[in-house]
């Protein structure tokens, strides 16, 4: 389940850099704002990997 939502979580981020163009074209704050989403969407999947191994733990 976590490997679905990181795989998911992995095609978005690409999809937004692709989406968001090559360098040359896309205004320097659109790859900022990308960067900014997929180190949030990282920090999400961990924390999410994390919560389910603990929660794994208690049963």
């Amino acid at each position: 389940m976590i490997g679905l939502v990181a795989v998911v979580s992995a095609a978005a981020t690409i999809a937004m850099l692709v989406t968001a163009g090559y360098p040359d074209s896309a205004p320097r704050l659109m790859w900022i704002f990308t960067a900014v989403t997929a180190v949030m969407t990282a920090i999400a999947t961990l924390l999410a990997i994390v919560t389910q191994t603990r929660n794994d733990g208690k049963k």
